[in-house]
């Protein structure tokens, strides 16, 4: 019975899909960052707010995919 839940792929699969979503998290939270520095000295956020937008559709589409 251990044997199968140890060599069971989807639970690799599944490890290995939070990891990215963590990555993701991550990733959006630095860009939220550098967002506000951006702001904060008057420079232009458009290139920083399309990264954002780009890893909030790929987190979402994991989250669907997930389902």
């Amino acid at each position: 019975m251990m044997l199968k839940e140890w060599l069971n792929t989807t639970g690799f699969e599944k490890t290995r899909e939070a990891k990215k979503m963590a990555k993701i998290k991550k990733k959006l939270m630095t860009l939220e960052i550098e967002r506000c520095q951006k702001k904060m000295t008057h420079c232009d956020v458009t290139a920083v707010d399309k990264k954002i937008a780009d890893h909030k559709s790929a987190y979402a589409k994991m989250c669907e995919d997930k389902r």
